[in-house]
């Protein structure tokens, strides 16, 4: 009879483990976690590029998770690895980075895997998590179709494959080696009102985001941005990464940091300029002007006037379209734009 009741409740205590391997979320919530590696991994940036994301939510002694692992390897490995329709990922809310390695390096693991230190308890509680494994599929809408590990049973790398088919329309795809060369040589000119950064183009290079203080705020197709959400007498420190096919990003650029002086009220008046943006000719209006610079937005010198005057005009017919930076007299900035 003792027997009897111990196999009942293992009995009722793997079926409520069962039942407690899914999410109630219908709707993603975003979360930016780090792997064990370092590397930032944030939700909505890789949905916003049209990638679902499978999540595998583990831990290292858990021992259906070890059953399972080689089943997701293989569909990880059979959809593209990472580089196509799916994003593979692995949380872990208690196992540290070092126990993150470990089942790493036991199970052959190559997409990011996220322990305690860099969030993973803080992801379970948002989606609710009670047991493990819970496998989700979230869509690049925010769906959730896949909610729990019970739509994969009774689980096979091929069942896993069936069921991103099936759900989210995941194709298979082969693994390939795609380069992902990092932009370089990042610099920065600051205007009185605004920050412009350039840098060198990465050869692979779909396009770029910009990164300031660690933070994203854009991703441009040109090699250059114009950063005017800026606060006075703030240091800003930016890095630029290229995203190329595949939905890989690349290594990020040197940082360059500045330290934003912003526009005086006083030193705004003393000189004019118009019109702004100009097409042909363009006026500069104030007292004793005796030295005018003009850098295009690289940087580059492109016209320098020497005079003393209150008032001049310089012909912009020759230039290209663009962002212009005028210095007066060695202590004013001014950004005016070409436009033919």
């Amino acid at each position: 009879m003792k027997r009897l009741f111990i196999t009942i409740a293992i009995l009722f205590a793997t079926t409520a483990g069962i039942r407690a391997q899914y999410t109630n979320l219908t709707e993603a919530v975003d979360f930016t976690a780090t792997d064990c590696h370092g590397n930032e991994i944030h939700l909505f940036d890789i949905l916003d590029r049209g990638q679902a994301v499978f999540i595998d939510f583990f831990f290292l002694t858990c021992g259906q998770c070890q059953v399972i692992a080689p089943y997701i390897n293989g569909a990880y490995t059979a959809t593209g690895c990472n580089q196509h329709d799916v994003f593979f990922m692995e949380i872990s809310y208690i196992d540290s980075n070092s126990n993150c390695q470990q089942w790493i390096d036991q199970y052959g693991v190559q997409y990011p895997t996220i322990g305690v230190e860099g969030g993973g308890n803080e992801i379970f509680d948002i989606y609710g998590i009670a047991g493990c494994p819970t496998l989700i599929l979230i869509m690049p809408d925010r769906s959730i179709p896949i909610q729990g590990f019970q739509q994969l049973y009774p689980f096979s790398a091929n069942d896993v494959i069936n069921a991103l088919a099936q759900y989210g329309g995941i194709q298979q795809y082969s693994c390939e080696t795609i380069d992902c060369d990092a932009p370089s040589d990042l610099s920065l000119l600051m205007a009185n009102d605004v920050v412009t950064l350039n840098w060198n183009a990465s050869a692979t290079a779909i396009s770029y985001n910009v990164y300031r203080d660690g933070s994203k705020i854009a991703t441009v197709n040109e090699t250059t941005f114009v950063d005017s959400d800026l606060e006075d007498m703030q240091e800003y420190c930016y890095k630029i990464t290229a995203n190329c096919d595949g939905y890989m990003e690349s290594d990020p650029t040197n940082e360059e940091c500045i330290t934003f002086e912003g526009v005086d009220e006083n030193e705004t008046e003393s000189f004019k300029l118009f019109p702004n943006p100009v097409k042909d000719i363009l006026t500069i209006t104030g007292n004793n002007i005796e030295n005018i610079v003009i850098y295009n937005a690289l940087g580059q010198k492109v016209d320098e006037v020497k005079t003393v005057e209150n008032s001049i005009s310089i012909s912009t017919a020759n230039y290209n379209d663009g962002v212009y930076f005028i210095k007066i007299n060695e202590n004013q900035t001014k950004r005016f734009v070409v436009s033919h």
